[in-house]
């Protein structure tokens, strides 16, 4: 190694799940859409490529201010995903190799907590969420880190997943969430609605919307689905 050179940090999903919190990626987020706002970062689109069974997908961005660009980048394979963030520095050194699930998880739910924050109501209290797999959970966290939420109705196709992520998401964040056997039940008198599914057409009906209910929808990150 010649002089001045570092070793890039190696941090695997056990060392994510160990040092980043919702709380810290909320304020990594919200800077670095102040950044962008001020025309201090550079983003790429998301691209794909596709493969033999299935997709490459890479997401890069510039920080130039704080010295470092990075890039997401991951494989789905006949339903199989690995994420792996690298992370470089101004001086074109690779400063970090992240296994990136967790992470992209905190950072999709800190997002949906920083529109949470600046848009929907201060007195929010009721959530809606369409989807109880694991990127639910971080966003139901997320929106609970930024808004009094008390009560949250969750809806998914599968009754047996909707019951179990219930139960977690209740005993993990000491509030009530219930299961809602119909889409409607889930949108009626909500506050905030979150959408995190994979869904290709509409989960809910616009008609069931309240005035100044306040929607994140997350899930539709490409053109075959449309969840709102």
């Amino acid at each position: 190694m010649d002089a001045g050179e570092c070793m890039a940090i190696w941090l695997r999903e056990s060392d994510v799940e160990k040092l980043a919190t919702m709380e810290m990626a909320i304020e990594a987020i919200e800077q670095a859409f102040k950044f962008q706002g001020e025309q201090k970062a550079d983003t790429a689109p998301r691209r794909r490529c596709r493969l033999q069974r299935g997709m490459l997908h890479v997401m890069s961005a510039s920080l130039p201010v704080l010295g470092y660009a990075g890039l997401k980048s991951y494989c789905s394979v006949d339903g199989i995903k690995k994420f792996m963030v690298l992370l470089y520095g101004g001086d074109g050194q690779l400063a970090a190799l992240i296994e990136g699930e967790k992470l992209g998880k905190l950072r999709t739910g800190a997002a949906t907590a920083v529109a949470t924050k600046f848009m929907a109501r201060q007195d929010s209290s009721t959530l809606g969420i369409f989807g109880t797999g694991s990127q639910a959970r971080y966003q139901v966290q997320a929106v609970c880190a930024v808004r009094p939420i008390d009560t949250v109705i969750a809806y998914s196709r599968n009754g047996e997943n909707r019951e179990r992520f219930c139960r977690e998401m209740s005993e993990k964040l000491g509030i009530k969430v219930k299961p809602a056997s119909a889409p409607e039940e889930a949108v009626r008198d909500m506050d905030i609605i979150v959408t995190a599914t994979t869904s290709s057409e509409p989960v809910f009906k616009g008609e069931w919307l309240s005035q100044g209910t306040h929607i994140n929808a997350t899930g539709s990150n490409s053109l075959s689905r449309q969840e709102i």
